[in-house]
């Protein structure tokens, strides 16, 4: 069992290319269903929302427009960043990056809205940003988060002290962004730490299962060669035993049969068709023919398929001397090698890891 999982990866980590593969959940966004999609939806529509508020004030033409479009820019770029950086959880510098985002959107809102036109509505990149403070808070940035939502609403009472508003207005509309907060709070710190225990158990039983079909694997392998070998070896070993003298014809039967299950284990890899059949006509004509598995790694399927019919056409065009087959252990710039000594020449084959062969020929004296 152990020899056929080192053959492969580790199990319960299965590679991409997997069809069986089941999806692990590594990161928050895949639990919210956050996919590139679903992503470019939610900012279009968090951003479209926001530039039809902006478009439907009614402020006096004496506001300037610039600095709400710009927010606006801002707060649209926010909203693509943190759906779409990378890393789980969201790396301080980019938190950082986006919460500083909110005092400047809240800057320019004020910069554009006199004491005179002041309303609740006028404040929308308040709540906008609210909403980038929430998934970053979602995404494990909560202090960050907060220190931001803290400095805006430290703004906003501010502005409001200074317009001689009151602290009422500025207090109402930086309380909004607290109850978000806290419920993104809550799910940071619950629901993200079920997240990573439920992927690590789920990690866990995966390698369990892959131990299993491991372990099976290696039983109906182990059945199958029993089988092989009972096929082809209970007839001859049957005559020995029954003390049936051995003819000529038994007895190279004998040695081809002891020949082949010598390649069986000593290059399992190269002792299937066409190679065996090739090894067992190149014995018939009196070849030596000796076949080497010392690589723990095979290469692809299609690689090793070229091999073996390269092989299978090398031993065929064999008549005499000794044939030498190695799978070349890890870290050789070969997959492979054939040497063929013959009574005229030495003719030797490398085998590139793509499975392409490159000929070497010398003529003996």
């Amino acid at each position: 069992m152990t020899a056929l999982i080192g053959r492969g990866h580790r199990p319960g980590r299965r590679s991409p290319g997997d069809p069986a593969a089941a999806p692990m959940i590594r990161d928050i966004r895949d639990l919210l269903w956050v996919h590139p999609a679903v992503a470019v939806a939610l900012v279009v529509w968090f951003s479209g929302t926001y530039l039809l508020i902006e478009l439907l004030q009614h402020l006096p033409d004496s506001n300037p427009l610039w600095p709400r479009i710009l927010a606006w820019l801002l707060l649209t770029a926010a909203a693509v960043g943190v759906v779409a950086l990378p890393g789980e959880p969201l790396q301080r510098r980019w938190a950082w990056l986006l919460t500083t985002i909110g005092p400047v959107t809240t800057a320019l809102a004020f910069f554009a809205v006199s004491d005179q036109s002041w309303q609740a509505d006028s404040f929308w990149p308040l709540s906008s940003g609210t909403a980038i403070y929430t998934l970053i808070c979602v995404r494990g940035q909560c202090t960050i988060a907060w220190i931001g939502a803290l400095a805006r609403g430290a703004m906003c009472i501010g502005w409001s002290l200074h317009a001689g508003l009151g602290v009422e207005p500025g207090l109402t509309v930086s309380y909004l962004q607290i109850p978000p907060l806290l419920m993104a709070t809550f799910f940071a710190l619950v629901i993200r730490p079920a997240l990573a225990e439920v992927t690590e158990l789920r990690e866990v039983t995966d390698d369990r299962v892959a131990l299993a079909a491991a372990a099976a694997a290696a039983v109906a392998e182990r059945d199958h060669r029993l089988t092989v070998l009972d096929r082809t070896t209970r007839p001859l070993l049957q005559r020995i035993a029954d003390g049936t003298p051995l003819g000529p014809q038994e007895r190279r039967d004998c040695a081809l049969l002891e020949a082949h299950l010598r390649d069986t284990l000593r290059a399992p890899r190269l002792a299937g068709e066409p190679v065996a059949d090739a090894a067992r006509r190149a014995r018939l004509r009196g070849v030596e023919v000796v076949l080497l598995g010392d690589g723990s790694t095979i290469g692809s399927a299609s690689t090793l398929e070229r091999v073996r019919a390269t092989l299978a056409a090398e031993l065929d065009r064999v008549a005499d001397g000794t044939v030498t087959v190695r799978i070349q252990p890890p870290g050789r710039s070969s997959f492979a090698t054939l040497v063929a000594a013959g009574s005229d020449q030495v003719r030797r084959l490398d085998f590139d890891h793509a499975g392409r062969a490159s000929v070497a020929v010398e003529t003996l004296p």
